[in-house]
């Protein structure tokens, strides 16, 4: 019989499957589409930069890109997607539905939904409905919702009225409720933050040699919102004012305000900042001492014998304007 040589087994390479590699560049391949840090995305859209990590670890909405050294980077799209969410969110959706729908849209439909108009946003001039929707969006931190009603409405009324009406309350509701628990401190630090930076802006201060008012805080100028608030109205009435915050070292405030040579200026201070700040101003001026007094907006020392009174923000800005005529009147 002959030998029979089995034949030798062919023998195969194993074909690896093709896999991408995670995406981490520096830049994305399309040079003209710009990419935004997590930091930049939570300041554009006002929305926490730890909802937003929140977000992208518990949905899967959040950025799509990241650097070599593992930054997270946001696209437009992505940041499209983060918008609808929030939107959906604030109506009412749980973050987990409005997440799902949020990832299951194509580009298309994602620009088509964001296109539509967000019923979030009230049109109501009605003080107590527009404080409703400022809680409801602090409560979501929505901060761009915040600075939408905050910004419609100073554009209708009056910057005291608006106060009066409507972010006075609200405020005051915000910090209620999150000491009573039912509102986590993020909400109070977003919303306290968002109004006041359109407070500031209400009519920005111009540059000047001089000063009518100065208005000097020895807190973190979040504390002492209020006193940013008198600074406002104070300008809407024509009263130029510089405003001078806790960064500024208590030695060199005498001399910025030796320089502005004010008629008035108000001190503001939760603790002995106040004093360590009036030792340093020139004998004979004019000093109104300002601090928070809760539960009413703040206390004011009026009158020689430096009687602390609690008032208003409206009230206090009357006191300021009274001694800036009465220091005139007596030139």
């Amino acid at each position: 019989m002959a030998d029979v040589t089995p034949p030798t087994p062919p023998t195969f390479t194993p074909v690896r499957p093709d896999v991408v590699p995670p995406q981490t560049v520096d830049e994305p391949e399309d040079r003209s589409t710009i990419t935004w840090g997590v930091g930049a995305v939570a300041e554009r859209l006002e929305i926490a930069a730890s909802t937003l990590r929140t977000w992208e670890r518990r949905y899967g909405v959040g950025p799509s890109h990241r650097t070599q050294g593992g930054h997270r980077r946001y696209t437009e799209r992505d940041i499209d997607r983060v918008e609808l969410l929030r939107r959906l969110v604030a109506r009412g959706v749980s973050a987990q539905d409005a997440a799902r729908v949020t990832r299951s849209l194509d580009p298309d439909n994602l620009a088509a939904a964001l296109a539509e108009p967000d019923p979030g946003r009230v049109s109501s001039t009605d003080p107590a409905q527009l404080v409703d929707s400022v809680m409801k969006a602090a409560s979501t931190l929505d901060g761009r919702g915040i600075h939408e009603l905050v910004a419609e409405a100073l554009r209708r009324e009056s910057f005291l009225e608006t106060w009066r009406g409507i972010l006075a309350p609200a405020l005051m509701r915000i910090a209620t409720e999150s000491s009573a628990g039912s509102l986590d401190a993020e909400a109070v630090e977003l919303a306290t933050r968002v109004v006041m930076n359109q407070v500031a802006a209400v009519r920005p201060a111009m540059p000047t040699e001089t000063a009518d008012v100065v208005l000097v805080t020895s807190d973190r100028t979040i504390d002492s919102l209020p006193l940013v608030a008198i600074d406002a109205a104070l300008r809407s009435a024509d009263v130029s004012t510089r405003f001078i915050d806790a960064s500024m070292p208590a030695a060199s405030v005498r001399g910025l305000v030796d320089r502005l040579d004010p008629e008035v200026v108000v001190l503001w201070s939760s603790s002995f900042g106040a004093a360590v700040l009036e030792a340093t101003l020139s004998p004979g001026s004019s000093v109104l001492r300002a601090s928070p007094a809760w539960p009413h907006e703040m206390s004011l020392s009026v009158g020689d014998d430096d009687r602390a009174v609690s008032m208003t923000v409206a009230t206090a800005t009357d006191h300021v304007l009274d001694r800036l005529r009465g220091k005139r009147s007596r030139r």
